[in-house]
């Protein structure tokens, strides 16, 4: 019996080349190679002259300062401190000068180390111009000190100097230390306790015909406040007392037992309880 055998015929896979694939894959690495020497100098060059544009050019190099809600402050000394500012160095690469590089912070710092204000703000508009808006504190009274006339608030801040033409009496009142100095730099060393006090006697005197007021004094005497008048006698308070009952006693002197020589006297005493010393 014959088998009949089946024929197999065995096909070997070829490699074709196309030479324009291969070409073409071969020039794909050269154009990125390319576009990378270009773009990447390109670049560098592109981030130099933006740093050199906006940091040395000028272009925004402060030019015009100014200073907003300044009444009693000099604006000339606040553009003076920003100017001086501006010649100072800031992160190696530059001056303070440029609109970018000035610091606001220290600006602030600079300005409170001088002067006793509220607020302060500071803008920046481009391209040249720094903007500096304050809000001064409200002076409640005149404070001198030797030949030296200040204006402070409700807790003893210096809010400015002052001359004495400077100080409307019938609105501000005026104390004058006779103690040891007391004025500390941008502050006075009195209590705030005293100022209200002061501020509430000036109230009560300051309309009142019969103790046309001149001053307060203070001076080594604690707890005392010394008011003096026009004409008449020094009328001395403890500021830790009521008021009102010291003002009572004043009162009753004056329309009683002083009635006809009050302004001869030297001083009244209302420091002590119900007792009043007089000379």
């Amino acid at each position: 019996m014959s088998v009949k055998r089946n024929k197999f015929t065995y096909y070997k896979p070829k490699n074709y080349s196309n030479p324009f694939f291969y070409g073409k894959k071969h020039n794909s690495g050269k154009i990125i190679n390319w576009k990378f020497r270009i773009v990447f100098p390109s670049s560098i060059i592109f981030v130099a002259a933006l740093v050199w544009f906006i940091f040395f050019s000028g272009v925004f190099r402060i030019k015009n300062v100014i200073v907003e809600g300044a009444n009693r402050t000099p604006v000339g000394e606040i553009e003076n401190l920003v100017w001086r500012m501006t010649q100072n160095k800031r992160f190696i690469i530059g001056r303070q000068s440029n609109i970018f590089l000035f610091s606001d912070a220290q600006l602030k710092n600079l300005m409170n180390e001088n002067y006793s204000f509220d607020g302060i703000a500071i803008k920046k508009k481009l391209f040249n111009t720094i903007i500096v808006s304050i809000k001064e504190k409200q002076p409640v009274a005149a404070w001198k000190e030797g030949n030296s006339y200040y204006l402070i608030d409700a807790e003893g801040n210096i809010v400015a100097n002052a001359g004495s033409l400077d100080i409307n009496q019938k609105e501000t009142p005026l104390i004058e230390n006779q103690g040891a100095p007391m004025v500390n730099y941008k502050k006075v060393d009195i209590n705030g306790n005293e100022i209200n006090y002061i501020l509430k006697l000036f109230d009560i005197f300051k309309n009142n015909s019969d103790f046309p007021l001149s001053k307060f004094v203070v001076d080594s005497d604690i707890n005392t406040v010394k008011v003096f008048l026009v004409r008449g006698p020094a009328i001395y308070f403890n500021v830790q007392g009521d008021i009102n009952n010291q003002m009572n006693k004043l009162l009753t002197l004056y329309k009683g037992e002083l009635r006809d020589n009050f302004n001869k006297q030297s001083y009244l005493d209302l420091r002590f309880g119900d007792r009043v010393y007089y000379k």
